[in-house]
């Protein structure tokens, strides 16, 4: 690599930290302002996110993108982004507790348009859509599979370099968006997201900042009467870990440890989701316990594969 490139890589590099250190001061003025909104956080913590990938994949070797003690530089300004992005944590918590309490009065009000299932079944709201992820357990090649496979039926172009889309870019975030995307042309039938086994309905959004799932609405077919927990596909490294990190506090991981029946494969989309997911169905269980900061998915495929068991409860209310 060129010196050209290494300098212009470094660039982009710092640059992006110089906009995550703007999103941290702007949001001590909305914690200050009592104005936080859920989206202006979450954006935050996802550019912090994508930062710490992009950082963290360059290589300390001959063709690494920029010199040594740069990239130690950068490293240290990293690590005091993340520690100050912490220590706002309880503020945070508590610039979120009103938008929370606005969003609960908002479903009660809206509560007259359900429809409620018999008998304590999964209560979806009458114009619930629906999407299509792949199954944290799918391994690369069949993800490949599945994005060569919906990108000869619908236009891929938004997870091409340059798209809204691209970012992260990783097989699961660039085969989810493509299957959803035949999912929703084909009519949203569950076959259509079936994928050999490895497609699972989601019942949440797994938009993200500029990066839009489209949807045209509900599954054709009856509603689930089961739902499991899993990690958006476009979930940065760094929140999948903070997911673990905070799942496994209260629940079992043991499974995805080095010789567990969930190890492989090993990714942190497929260890959070198996956390994410234990924490889900043994909490409260709503869809409250599988927002962990708008990265959780709640989906009604069992994303159960081999060995691989996802814990599971019949009934769920979807609040």
């Amino acid at each position: 690599m060129g010196t050209k490139d290494r300098d212009d890589i470094f660039h982009e590099i710092t640059s992006r930290v110089s906009e995550v250190n703007r999103c941290i001061e702007g949001l001590e003025r909305k914690i200050t302002e009592m104005g936080l909104k859920k989206k202006d956080l979450e954006d935050m913590r996802r550019g912090l996110d994508e930062i710490s990938i992009r950082f963290y994949h360059v290589d300390h070797d001959s063709d690494s993108p920029c010199p040594k003690k740069e990239e130690d530089d950068l490293n240290k300004r990293l690590n005091e982004l993340i520690s100050e992005f912490d220590s706002l944590k309880d503020g945070i918590d508590l610039g979120l507790e009103e938008v929370k309490d606005e969003k609960k009065q908002k479903k009660l009000d809206d509560s007259a348009q359900e429809e409620v299932h018999e008998r304590g079944m999964l209560k979806m709201a009458s114009a619930q859509r629906t999407w299509c992820i792949a199954n944290p357990l799918t391994n690369i090649s069949a993800l490949l599979g599945n994005l060569d496979f919906a990108c000869s039926h619908v236009d891929c172009q938004l997870i091409q370099q340059g798209g809204s889309c691209f970012y992260p870019n990783t097989p699961i975030h660039h085969a989810s968006f493509a299957m959803n995307l035949y999912f929703q042309v084909m009519g949203r039938h569950s076959s259509h997201c079936d994928f050999r086994g490895s497609g699972l309905i989601s019942l949440t959004d797994p938009s993200y900042e500029s990066c839009s799932f489209h949807s045209e609405g509900d599954l054709a077919e009856a509603p689930p009467s089961a739902t499991w927990c899993v990690a958006k596909p476009g979930s940065g490294e760094y929140i999948l870990q903070q997911n673990i990190n905070y799942a496994c506090n209260y629940v079992d991981c043991s499974p995805t440890h080095d010789g567990g029946s969930c190890f492989n494969p090993t990714t942190l989309i497929n260890h959070a989701s198996f956390a994410m997911n234990l924490y889900y169905q043994t909490s409260a269980k709503n869809t409250a316990s599988c927002d962990f900061r708008n990265s959780g998915l709640v989906v009604v495929n069992d994303p159960s594969s081999g060995d691989c068991t996802y814990a599971s409860i019949r009934y769920v209310r979807y609040l």
